[in-house]
């Protein structure tokens, strides 16, 4: 691969695609870490802001202070809110007592 060319690679499932055009197969982790290594500086940056933009809109919009409901036998039929956010597991609050949940475990009130 040539110096600063920019090849756009799809995460879908789990998995990195190509585009159609260039490949229909899929992408395993030896053969991104080599498309990487020809991309410069400026390259780089630009697919970094755009996995950033894809995660944001793939991850569920978790903010302090949003009211949710918790999938779990503890807290069933309690509403309540959201004290912090973390990487994978929100700090949430019922009437008095917090818990660490993680994310796949809320949903918005």
């Amino acid at each position: 691969m040539r110096e600063g060319k920019f090849v756009r690679i799809f995460i879908i499932r789990g998995r990195a695609i190509k585009p159609a055009h260039l490949s229909t197969h899929t992408v395993n982790h030896l053969q991104i870490n080599n498309m990487l290594e020809g991309l410069g500086l400026a390259d780089l940056r630009q697919l970094q802001t755009a996995i950033s933009t894809k995660m944001a809109n793939i991850l569920p919009g978790l903010r302090v202070g949003m009211k949710c409901v918790v999938d779990h036998r503890k807290v069933r039929g309690q509403i309540g809110e959201i004290i912090k956010v973390n990487r994978t597991r929100c700090k949430v609050e019922f009437g008095g007592s917090r818990f660490n949940v993680p994310m796949n475990m809320i949903q918005q009130a």
